[in-house]
């Protein structure tokens, strides 16, 4: 079996044999999860970039007009492994979560002119487990409450160059998932019968996006994309309980994914450095029908470093080998404690090229923050890991 073939079988393997946990930030009320920013992994290493970064080997999740520089078709996979220690009120919880980062293909059907393909990146994540000793009448028991799901993003990419300083993609967006919330109630008087409910939420709906980039000199590059509001979402809801009446319990209000819109720049910093920086932005708090006090608007922002690896058949082994660093800002859309929730992070990457430079394996790790225990009442630190492996055909120089 090829090299590149199993690279791509070991990455799925892990993606679909995951662990599970969460975020605190996860559990708002009648939330989504946490909102995935996913670029490439070698974008995640320069600071969670990549609307404008050109790179001619692994494929951009936003700033896709930019695969007009691909020559050959082109297959991106990317599995990522998180660690979260959380610090609620001076208590310390530990949880781990892995999965997919993203898995894209792109096929060239006209030199530099014109490009298809698709891409499957997450959306959302929400996985969120808490227990409470509550007093009732007299009564105490135990209630379990737990939300997990996933909501993911499918596109299907037409990008065009009608120059070379230009290109230009239309995005078919598709999104679905699920969401479930199960709450349990166990009582240690013999006499109360443990009971539970649960219900769950199959979404989908479509939309439709653009993105260009610009390259005015060699050394320079503007890019950007936006996400149209989604059609209205499809709401399915699968109810089992054993204390209520499905027409009493309060469901989830989702009406649509609002738009999404993001900016970037690339600037080439001599022969071998480059600079990225990335501002995104989404209309988060007009998710659900009605208005939600708890929700707000989303944003990100991040800015990194790369250091090119030497192209000589004479170089150095820490010559052949791609160097990143970056940090990253991001509001996660949801209120705690009636403050803005906040995520910062410091992020380091490695890319190793692979078959005379064609292909390569790009590695990531960041380190930072979520919310404030002083201002949210909670605090999460997190170690973040991934992996992408990007195979093709052969090496095309001209697009980094």
């Amino acid at each position: 079996m090829r090299a590149p073939i199993r690279y791509v079988i070991i990455c799925l393997f892990l993606a679909f044999f995951s662990a599970r946990a969460g975020s605190y930030f996860a559990s708002q009320y009648n939330g989504m999860g946490i909102r995935q920013y996913s670029t490439t992994v070698r974008g995640v290493g320069m600071g969670m970039t990549g609307i404008a970064a050109l790179d001619s080997l692994s494929l951009a999740n936003y700033g896709i007009s930019q695969w007009r520089y691909i020559q050959a078709t082109r297959i991106s996979v990317g599995v990522f492994y998180q660690r979260i220690n959380l610090a609620p009120q001076g208590e310390q919880l530990t949880s781990t979560v892995a999965g997919l980062s993203g898995i894209n293909i792109a096929i060239p059907l006209s030199q530099r002119r014109w490009v298809m393909g698709i891409n499957l990146q997450p959306y959302s994540r929400i996985d969120f487990k808490a227990t409470e000793t509550i007093t009732s009448n007299g009564q105490t028991f135990t209630q379990n409450s737990l939300s997990t799901g996933n909501i993911a993003k499918a596109q299907l990419n037409l990008a065009w160059s009608p120059s070379a300083a230009f290109g230009f993609s239309v995005n078919g967006n598709f999104y679905f998932g699920s969401i479930e919330d199960q709450y349990e109630f166990d009582f240690p008087d013999n006499n109360f019968n443990d009971i539970s409910h649960a219900l769950k939420y199959t979404i989908t709906g479509p939309g439709i996006g653009f993105s260009a980039d610009y390259r005015p000199l060699d050394w320079l590059t503007l890019a950007g994309f936006v996400d149209l509001k989604s059609f209205p979402l499809k709401v399915k809801t699968a109810y089992d309980s054993q204390i209520a009446l499905a027409d009493t319990v309060q469901k989830r209000n989702l009406e649509t994914f609002p738009l999404q819109f993001g900016v970037g720049s690339a600037l080439r910093l001599g022969s071998r450095w480059n600079l990225a920086l990335d501002y995104a932005y989404q209309k988060w708090s007009a998710t659900l029908q009605e208005p939600a006090p708890n929700y707000e608007d989303w944003f990100h922002f991040g800015i990194g470093f790369e250091r090119e690896l030497l192209m000589k058949y004479n170089a150095g082994f820490f010559d052949r080998m791609d160097y990143r660093a970056g940090f990253s800002a991001t509001r996660l859309g949801y209120k705690f404690n009636q403050e803005s929730a906040m995520e910062y992070g410091i992020h380091l990457g490695l890319g190793i090229p692979f078959g005379d430079y064609r292909n390569r394996l790009d590695f990531a790790i960041s380190g930072g923050l979520r919310g404030s225990e002083s201002t949210n009442l909670a605090e999460e630190k997190f170690v973040n890991f991934r992996v992408e492996v990007n195979i093709g055909e052969r090496w095309f120089q001209s697009g980094r």
